[in-house]
């Protein structure tokens, strides 16, 4: 299947975190936007759509990002805090911790931890470069070695398993996007094993949720748009999709989901039981998702 690069309707994600909402809301009219700058000189992040995530079990990490005013798309901006969370904080005084802004000045990427938790990679840079490694113990970054064919493909998520500690991007940096790209944090490579996406798997889809669940061992997607056809979602019965990396199997799960909604980010419960989808553009919209029985249940935070 030929790789869709048509980035005109790639619209800003918003991915787990559900609280940096308010935290940011809280500091939106305190920092004001530079218009002509990649990095805040603030000691808390400037409020800023489609940012790269990533968790860590000591921090919250929050990287790069596109302002927004009055509606307008502004800069697109280099800054990298933490918060903190291993004390406690309120939201008047989130724990945040500034970092080296030296990373790329982008939006729409993904980010991921590594198992040691001592390096963060983010990738769909738009910068025709694989990524950026970030090291926690110099505060420092660094390009990728990694030269791919499609570098630039920030519709995929990278996603960690747990017990091995490889990265699995569903859709790949091939020319074909029914590949797995597989990277390796020790040796900084990526591979595309034999994992091909069987057809209709994962309806060629972008922009998905995607989770690992330590209690299967394995990965779930969900939600996203065809490439195919930017207009349809990947949602409904059926829509979950599972991945056993160990074993390179693909199944769907028969699940009662939410009809016509796009899924921009998901995070799993700490005991692996439950797992969160955040949907559409507001702070409660979202579906909780129980193991094994894949039932959603709808609420808010």
């Amino acid at each position: 299947m030929p790789v869709n690069k048509n980035h005109g309707r790639k619209k800003g994600r918003c991915q787990f975190g559900f609280f940096l909402f308010f935290v940011w809301c809280l500091f939106s009219i305190l920092h004001p936007v530079d218009s002509q700058g990649t990095s805040p000189s603030t000691s808390t992040p400037i409020p800023v759509l489609s940012a790269a995530y990533a968790r860590s079990r000591t921090r919250l990490y929050i990287q790069g990002g596109i302002t927004l005013t009055n509606r307008v798309a502004g800069s697109k901006l280099s800054q990298f805090f933490a918060l903190d969370l291993t004390q406690p904080w309120s939201a008047s005084a989130p724990s945040w911790i500034r970092l080296n802004h030296g990373g790329p000045a982008t939006a729409l990427h993904n980010a991921v931890v590594s198992m040691d938790e001592q390096r963060l990679l983010v990738t769909g840079l738009m910068l025709d470069t694989f990524g950026y490694v970030y090291q926690v113990e110099e505060d420092n970054w660094a390009p990728s070695r990694v030269v791919v064919p499609n570098p630039n493909r920030a519709e995929v998520q990278g996603v960690r398993d747990l017990e091995t500690g490889l990265v699995y991007f569903a859709g790949g940096f091939e020319t074909d996007d029914s590949i797995m790209s597989v990277y390796n944090f020790t040796r900084d490579t990526v591979v595309s094993p034999n994992f091909i996406i069987p057809t209709g798997m994962m309806a060629d889809r972008s922009y998905y949720a995607g989770v690992y669940v330590k209690s299967r061992k394995s990965i779930f997607y969900f939600g996203g748009f065809p490439n195919s056809n930017g207009g349809q979602i990947n949602s409904g019965p059926g829509a979950l999709t599972e991945f056993v990396p160990s074993t390179g199997a693909w199944s769907k799960l028969v699940s009662s989901g939410p009809k016509n909604m796009v899924v921009r980010g998901g995070v799993s419960a700490n005991i692996s039981w439950t797992f969160i989808t955040l949907t559409r553009n507001t702070i409660d919209d979202h579906e909780r998702w129980t193991i094994p029985s894949f039932k959603p249940v709808h609420g808010s935070m």
